[in-house]
């Protein structure tokens, strides 16, 4: 879980061409908590002075209506000055639309909005997001739960597709091949928009993958197959 979570933040967090310093977990944090915000903007908990226009940039401009570093983004400059009742609340809306734990999404939605609300010139902002995930006494059990959250909460706004290729060292290693399609299955059936692409050559599925794998596993795996001669 480690591993992948490094690969998904690694690409999320690099720098966008002509994008001025924004990566692509930028665009996803101001898009999520434009979602979160939004039923609180609706209920009237969140005042506003034009609810109906303040609701069609939540829903239609969400990146600009969220661009902290955008003095005359009203919405944005508001939630900066109040995350801290704001930020619970968030959680709650969020945590009910992907069926999660409060603590976990609580634990993203504060590190999404300390790095998207960050300075962008800020050289260690990446560095501080890595620290942060990866820091401290965390075990592979944390590591599941922050991956599956993150991709849960990704999946709100956007379709994560997680890529399984160059696999051919499987083919001396059947053991890992079934740790690893075991993992790639319990994180597929955790998130429910997670698209999952395994790119392995014939050989390598037949000899390293199907002697190992259970008939349930097998079927869902293979669930499409599109053969590339």
């Amino acid at each position: 879980a480690q591993s992948v979570l490094d690969a998904v933040l690694r690409r999320f967090s690099r720098v966008l061409p002509a994008g001025g310093g924004l990566t692509v977990l930028d665009l996803l944090a101001r898009r999520i908590l434009a979602l979160g915000l939004e039923p609180l903007v609706k209920s009237g908990e969140v005042p506003s002075q034009e609810r109906e226009s303040a609701l069609q940039a939540l829903q239609l401009r969400p990146v600009e209506t969220f661009d902290f570093h955008n003095d005359e983004a009203v919405t944005a400059q508001w939630a900066k000055s109040n995350f801290s009742l704001l930020g619970p609340r968030l959680t709650a809306e969020l945590a009910e639309r992907t069926h999660a734990g409060y603590r976990p999404v609580a634990w993203w939605v504060e590190l999404l909005f300390r790095y998207s609300s960050a300075s962008i010139d800020q050289s260690s902002r990446n560095s501080s997001l890595f620290e942060t995930v990866f820091g401290g006494d965390s075990v592979e059990t944390d590591m599941h739960e922050k991956l599956v959250t993150l991709l849960n909460l990704t999946g709100l706004v956007s379709s994560p597709v997680l890529i399984l290729d160059e696999v051919e060292g499987f083919s001396s290693n059947p053991e890992a091949a079934l740790q690893v399609a075991t993992f790639l299955n319990a994180l597929h059936q955790s998130c429910n928009k997670l698209a999952l692409i395994i790119s392995v050559n014939g050989d390598v599925w037949e000899t390293a993958f199907l002697p190992r794998l259970p008939c349930g596993l097998k079927d869902r795996l293979s669930d499409i197959v599109i053969d590339l001669k």
